[in-house]
């Protein structure tokens, strides 16, 4: 399940001076691919949002 805003890889580089834009877009892949968020297709770009973890049950 999808939670929060979606924003784009270039909205995300902005936060990170430092880093350049194809790293923040290899790391984006590398968190879609671990499922911790989830990536779409909007025209040209890709919007990227955080995923909820799923719901574990525990008993005592």
């Amino acid at each position: 399940m999808e939670v929060g805003p979606s924003c784009s890889a270039g909205d995300l580089a902005r936060h990170f001076p430092a880093m350049s834009r194809p790293a923040v877009s290899r790391h984006l892949r590398v968190l879609v691919g671990a499922g911790l968020i989830a990536a779409r297709r909007d025209g040209n770009r890709r919007l990227y949002r955080p995923v909820r973890p799923p719901t574990v049950g525990f008993t005592s």
